[in-house]
């Protein structure tokens, strides 16, 4: 009866689930949040909000560019670019 309870299939399943993990987590940290961000996706309902965070929020790397342009624009005599 428990013979036909894993399949290779089942294994490919996993593979690909831990690979996708893999790409979010990259994608949360490249954008300067935490890696474990990247988990959420798979809980239903917070995976969207994730997401939707991702999306729309300012992520913190756009920040540090808008206030290293500021500082140079400060330094420079120019009017911040925004």
């Amino acid at each position: 009866m428990l013979d036909n309870l894993f399949q290779p299939m089942h294994l490919l399943v996993i593979l690909v689930i831990v690979f996708l993990a893999g790409i979010w987590m990259v994608v949360f940290h490249r954008a300067g949040y935490s890696a474990w961000w990247g988990l959420l996706v798979y809980v239903p309902l917070v995976g969207l909000f994730a997401i939707g965070f991702l999306m729309f929020r300012e992520w913190p790397i756009q920040r540090e560019a808008r206030e290293l342009r500021q500082r140079l624009a400060h330094y420079e005599g120019l009017t911040p670019v925004l």
